[in-house]
């Protein structure tokens, strides 16, 4: 489905959800009528999760119904893609993204930024795959990228002064994968950034 919109907050089973907006776009609160207000992209019956922004910025926040830190969540192995196709787009998380047990992939054209506190997690097989294509990665201390059995894949910039800035990422049972044209730093906690069986690093 195609959409022009400002907002959006969607509701779907087995089927899923697939739209592609033609600008910016917040996932957040919408209501129409008293009493009928919603929050999220969020399915049920391993429904899957697809936003497209073909110009302009992709921003996760956290809706009031319910208030509870995510902004996309597909239920069982249900799968998450979230992406600004803009060369300039960038992907903002106020809010997490989860999957039951599904593969998560995000892609930003520029930056992707991760708020405090903010979760991004699978189980089971699902893996993780996030892509800064021609800016910055930057999570904050507190953010928190999470899989299972699933690998933990993070690709940021394009130039030399492209940072990819990390908090916390764990992979219980798999590898985790830091590629960035630039340098790859912690986001200044004392903890480790990186718990895994295995850590590739390029940069």
């Amino acid at each position: 489905m195609e959409l022009d919109v400002t907002t959006l907050s969607a509701r779907a089973g087995s089927g899923g959800v697939n739209v592609v907006e033609s600008n910016a776009l917040v996932i957040g609160d919408v209501s129409v009528l008293p009493g009928d207000l919603q929050s999220d992209v969020r399915t049920s019956a391993n429904g899957t999760i697809v936003v497209v922004v073909s110009a302009g910025d992709l921003e996760l926040t956290d809706g009031t119904a319910p208030a509870d830190a995510v902004a996309v969540s597909a239920d069982g192995s249900g799968l998450v893609r979230l992406e600004s196709v803009d060369a300039n787009g960038a992907v903002k998380m106020g809010a997490g993204v989860q999957s039951g047990s599904g593969d998560i992939t995000i892609l930003a054209g520029a930056d992707m930024e991760m708020a405090a506190g903010i979760v991004l997690e699978t189980a089971g097989n699902g893996s993780i795959d996030l892509e800064a294509r021609a800016g910055d990665f930057e999570m904050s201390a507190s953010a928190r990228i999470e899989s299972v059995n699933g690998d933990i894949r993070i690709v940021s910039g394009d130039a030399v002064g492209d940072r990819m800035v990390i908090g916390d990422i764990v992979a219980a049972n798999a590898n985790v994968s830091l590629e960035a044209s630039g340098s790859i730093v912690d986001a200044g906690d004392s903890d480790a950034e990186v718990s895994a069986v295995g850590l590739r690093m390029v940069a």
